[in-house]
């Protein structure tokens, strides 16, 4: 049986997706964080909907620019909730967890 720390550490391995993954739903199973206040202009709105696409290949970028903005808009924060993890259970784990990259130390500031 794989264990959740091994689950995450393959997972977090793979990076993101090359393409978009199914979004899972929203897990009624947990608690969720109280709506925000909107409290960005419409330019903040877009700097922040550009700044969460530098991640993700421009192909996608009109796909996943209309669901993030639905998240600004339904939560107040963009939470990119198509890529929460559901292969392992979302918790703390200690930080020898994760895999170390050796050409930077890890460190705490």
């Amino acid at each position: 049986m794989v264990s959740d720390v091994d689950a995450m550490r393959a997972f977090v391995g793979e990076g993101i997706p090359i393409s978009i993954p199914e979004h899972p739903g929203i897990s009624t199973e947990v608690d969720h964080a109280p709506k925000r206040r909107q409290i960005l202009t419409e330019k903040e709105k877009r700097l922040a909907i550009k700044n969460a696409l530098r991640y993700f290949p421009k192909e996608q970028h009109k796909s996943l620019a209309t669901e993030f903005a639905e998240e600004l808009d339904s939560f107040g924060r963009i939470w990119m909730m198509r890529y929460r993890p559901t292969q392992y259970q979302i918790k703390s784990y200690p930080l020898d967890s994760y895999q170390p990259n050796p050409r930077k130390q890890r460190r705490l500031c």
